[in-house]
């Protein structure tokens, strides 16, 4: 926020939205003990259907990290598609964008995927 007024700034509201969209990732993969079993799985349904299991704290802290930067690079690319879309971009000259083209080469290079959503609409191979 700026010293001169009490309103935030659209680069503060961004931030913002950053950090929510970043928590609620973590939230939304939280440690479940497995009844009668060793470890904990995810609390996200895609994860448990999965069978990811976790066997020390370090584990489900690498994973809501995985989740949480995966989802936002995803954000982050489906708001640039959004602001090439309004200047007229079509979907094939999209990957001329560099921004475009960076995160969607990151989303392809992470091990879990561009996001859950995503990953999961993918055909099983």
């Amino acid at each position: 926020m700026t010293h001169e007024s009490e309103e935030p700034s659209d680069l503060d509201l961004e931030k913002m939205q950053a950090v929510r969209q970043i928590a609620s990732s973590i939230g939304a993969h939280q440690m479940v003990k497995r009844d009668g079993l060793p470890g904990s799985t995810c609390r996200n349904a895609v994860c448990a259907e999965r069978g990811t299991i976790f066997l020390t704290r370090a584990d489900i802290y690498r994973h809501q990290s995985t989740v949480a930067v995966n989802d936002f690079l995803s954000f982050l690319r489906f708001d640039r598609e959004m602001d090439l879309a309004d200047e007229g971009v079509t979907k094939a000259d999209m990957e001329q964008d560099f921004s475009y083209s960076a995160l969607t080469d990151l989303l392809d290079a992470t091990p879990a995927g561009r996001s859950y959503a995503e990953r999961t609409a993918r055909a099983c191979k």
